[in-house]
């Protein structure tokens, strides 16, 4: 028997104690059998993201988590969901009140390694993505680095940090497959040593798919690494895991006797792995591993080679045991650590920002605030917008889908500025929070003309002095990258607009002489270019 699927969850839990500066963190890696994701074996009828959302709800709820990273989530946008990291927010974490779970960005992918994490206790503080092509398998391992948001930050911005690398090696039986995973294992251990900073808070979460300890792939991990790039195992379970009756406790995989989408065989494979750094082992740089905390979830030692026990498990309420076999063919592992801080206590505005920037108008505007509240103070985040500055004659509640409060306004229909304030409120209503005044300016529509078209059509205001403006048939959200170059063909400038959004662009050209130029846009496939004079 072998793994097919995997997810990595992570979960930090945070429990405060009064008076002595410490917090406890619980880590969770779990597996969510492609979520999102359908193929010929796993689609609708046998892995609906319907049905697992509302298991892994009580999952998430029973858990609680504050970090939850995972692979085999549907990461290229195909059927059924569009965005199923934005899905997986809005109907597994951010549910029943709970509002301040973000997603973190990941390269395209067929499947993802991602993250999910609390924002109140965390702050995201880089995202490193590590691409594989070995062996005609391509996939991206992904390092995400926290900092955590503690109480002393805004006199000193000397803070804890953890770094979660979220991997999945390669699946298989073979000796050409515990070959790949070898190979898989020794870069991402490089990229520790020759790209990560020092040797940190390093957590490997992952499905390692290895079937013992000796298996090479486990040993570049945690025997043969320097001690930057060396990871432990908690609970130094050595040996052969494989259909082992004395790794009962640590079977993770899997949860049924039967095959289909839900990998078989039963309980007898420890797939799933939360590893850690020296830096956690001997509790050198602020956060410490708390011994005896290793457990898998919903083993209860008691389903050798057989289905996970619900009705007469021990280890987790009955409704759990259900649900974690009915979601996945893996059980979560966990652990927790001490931090040695104490946590912020903050409500405030992140960030408050309208797209497309330069609106004509007729355009509908979309305002997006994203809010820290440390306390739970906030029920509801309103925005108010009028006419005039400090004037507000209309009121609505925004709504909170991925990391973001948001709520479109249809332009005026006439080129006049909109101001806009954005207000948290309690359960009450009363405003606990309010941001600054900001302005937007609807300018008169210049794109009549245009075709018809879904690539991004531009053409320039001629002639030029200090800047181009340049406006595009309609409002799209992706890179482009312009250029423009001389009659000669020379090359003057070249930039990258990553995840542009509008229909107006202002390019400076003010290092220019006088003079006639071509200007480039490239959008994907699609190149259009324009001429323009230089005044």
């Amino acid at each position: 028997m072998y793994l097919r699927y995997n997810i990595c969850l992570v979960a930090l839990l945070f429990f405060y104690y009064s008076g002595n500066a410490q917090i406890r963190i619980t880590l969770m890696h779990y597996n969510l059998l492609y979520y999102g994701k359908h193929t010929g074996f796993c689609d609708a009828s046998n892995n609906s993201v319907a049905d697992k959302q509302q298991y892994l709800r009580e999952i998430l709820d029973y858990v609680r988590p504050d970090i939850f990273t995972v692979n085999e989530l549907d990461g290229d946008g195909s059927d059924p969901l569009v965005d199923d990291a934005t899905h997986l927010l809005n109907h597994t974490l951010n549910v029943n009140g709970v509002d301040h779970y973000r997603k973190a960005s990941f390269p395209e992918a067929y499947l993802a390694n991602t993250l999910f994490y609390n924002s109140n206790k965390l702050k995201m503080y880089s995202i490193r993505s590590i691409p594989l092509h070995l062996g005609g398998h391509e996939k991206i391992f992904n390092a995400y680095t926290f900092y955590h948001n503690a109480s002393h930050l805004s006199q000193s911005a000397d803070t804890t940090f953890l770094t979660c690398f979220v991997l999945h090696l390669k699946a298989g039986i073979s000796d050409s497959d515990a070959l790949q995973r070898a190979n898989e294992a020794e870069i991402l251990t490089d990229y520790i040593d020759n790209e990560m900073p020092d040797s940190g808070n390093y957590i490997l979460c992952g499905d390692l798919n290895v079937y013992s300890s000796d298996e090479q792939a486990f040993q570049v991990l945690t025997g043969a690494g320097s001690a930057k790039s060396l990871f432990y195992d908690p609970v130094e379970q050595t040996g052969k895991w494989h259909d082992n009756r004395k790794y009962t406790l640590y079977h993770t995989q899997s949860t049924r006797t039967e095959g289909g989408c839900f990998a078989g065989g039963g309980m007898d494979d420890r797939f799933d792995f939360i590893l850690l750094s020296g830096s956690i082992k001997d509790s050198a740089r602020g956060i410490s591993y708390i011994p005896d905390s290793y457990e898998t979830i919903g083993q209860d030692g008691e389903g050798f080679n057989s289905s996970l026990r619900i009705s007469d498990n021990e280890s987790v309420p009955e409704e759990i045991a259900g649900a974690l076999y009915e979601f996945s063919d893996h059980l979560p592992v966990a652990l927790k650590l001490q931090i040695n801080e104490d946590p912020a206590v903050e409500l405030s505005f992140d960030s408050i920002y309208h797209r497309p920037v330069h609106p004509f108008q007729k355009d509908s505007v979309r305002i997006y605030a994203q809010l820290t509240d440390t306390e739970d103070q906030v029920s509801s985040v309103k925005l108010r917008w009028g006419q005039e500055r400090q004037v507000y004659t209309h009121q609505e509640t925004m709504s909170l889908s991925g990391n973001f409060y948001s709520l479109a306004l249809q332009g005026p229909g006439e080129p006049a500025p909109l101001y806009y304030k954005v207000n948290a409120c309690d359960s009450t209503g009363t405003v606990v929070h309010a941001s600054g005044e900001r302005e937007i300016l609807f300018s008169a529509d210049t794109t009549t003309g245009f075709n018809n078209s879904s690539d991004p059509e531009f053409k320039v205001a001629n002639p030029v002095q200090d800047e181009i403006d340049v406006y595009f048939n309609t409002n799209f959200l992706d890179d482009i990258v312009v250029t423009i170059v001389d009659v000669a063909g020379k090359l003057r400038f070249r930039r990258l607009y990553s995840g542009f959004y509008g229909r107006k662009m202002n390019i400076p050209v003010s290092f220019l002489q006088p003079g006639v130029y071509w200007i480039s846009v490239q959008h994907r496939n699609s190149l259009q270019s324009s001429m323009f004079i230089k005044q």
